[in-house]
């Protein structure tokens, strides 16, 4: 039995908004809190060499891999090129010079594409899909925010993310979820470049 003092004190009315507050915090927690890799996917980032020479075009790999214990959908287009994923938004890669400038790729998607039923790939665990980006693609009308064309060290970032769980079907003229979708954010690797004048 609880003593007057306790009652009256107000301690217990503290202890139970204290208790409140603790189950509050433990519910709202948000689903974004959680790793990529305890989501199960994995993005890799891979260059064939940090040095070149500008003037040439760079690629860099991306690599998406299921490192869960069941098969996932991932959006990912089965044409080559990364065009889509980046209109979708679910690809956003970013360039830092070595001046600290910053430059981003990751549009919103536009209002008339919509995804398909085939913009999805089935990865059953320890698969994985990959595709290259063309770093040239960040630029002006003169190239002069591009890797391609100016001598210096780069940083390359990219996050692969999804938070859609549906698509379109075009035959119903519906929105229809898919089961077994892959949401969230992951952080590739960060990969660094160094672009030099031919000699």
């Amino acid at each position: 039995m609880l003593s007057r003092y306790w009652i009256h004190s107000g301690r217990c009315r503290k202890a139970f908004l204290a208790i409140v507050l603790c189950l509050s915090a433990l519910i709202a927690v948000p689903k974004a809190s959680y790793s990529a890799v305890q989501k199960g996917i994995q993005c890799r980032l891979k260059v064939p060499t940090s040095h070149t020479v500008a003037g040439q075009t760079i690629s860099i790999d991306i690599t998406v891999v299921n490192t869960s214990s069941q098969t996932l959908f991932v959006p990912w287009p089965t044409i080559t090129g990364t065009r889509h994923l980046l209109e979708w938004g679910v690809l956003s890669v970013s360039i830092k010079d070595e001046s600290g400038n910053t430059y981003k790729y990751g549009p919103v998607p536009a209002r008339f594409f919509q995804k398909q039923r085939s913009h999805y790939q089935r990865l059953t665990p320890s698969n994985k899909v990959s595709n290259s980006i063309n770093l040239c693609m960040f630029r002006d009308s003169n190239y002069s925010h591009s890797p391609c064309s100016r001598p210096g060290e780069y940083v390359v970032r990219a996050i692969y993310s999804n938070y859609n769980a549906d698509y379109w079907d075009t035959g119903t003229n519906k929105w229809v979820e898919l089961n077994e979708v892959w949401t969230g954010e992951s952080m590739c690797n960060e990969i660094k470049i160094e672009v030099v004048i031919k000699e």
